[in-house]
């Protein structure tokens, strides 16, 4: 059976573990903490923490990009059943594109045939414009004047 990953679940986690390097962060910063090897260990903690937060949001990307499998995500913490899955409304939730434990790789007609997203149809059309203050990626920049004193 397929994996249902509930993306509420997972942004959830994510913003625990910021706050977690908050609070650790501002215990830090008005000497709370009860030792001093705890004090020296707060900040490898921390940016421990926001590694990881880092990452884990990269791989959100890259799965609602339809660049990765949904599976990648899975994790117990954002574990929905699939019949729970199409009764909830007020969250995203993923679908694998693989059994669990399949080892082949889907091939690039069937990635893009099959969008993870319940409920999002896939963008397929060109990307936006750049706004005339903007230049358009490997476009000229715009040229700036300065005032003269």
């Amino acid at each position: 059976m397929h994996k249902a990953i509930s993306l509420s679940a997972e942004m959830a986690e994510i913003r625990n573990a910021v706050e977690g390097a908050r609070f650790l962060a501002d215990e830090l910063a008005t000497g709370g903490m009860e030792d001093r090897k705890r004090e020296l260990q707060a900040p490898l903690t921390i940016s421990a923490i926001l590694v990881l937060v880092e990452l884990r949001l990269h791989q959100v990307e890259r799965v609602l990009r339809g660049e990765d499998d949904p599976l990648l995500l899975w994790a117990p913490h954002n574990d929905v059943s699939p019949i729970q899955a199409e009764d909830e409304e007020h969250d995203l939730v993923l679908r694998s594109w693989s059994e669990p434990g399949e080892d082949e790789e889907p091939s690039p007609r069937k990635m893009s045939s099959k969008s993870s997203v319940q409920g999002t149809p896939r963008r397929t059309g060109p990307s936006p414009k750049a706004s005339p203050d903007q230049p358009e990626e490997g476009g000229a920049q715009p040229s700036t004047t300065e005032p003269k004193s």
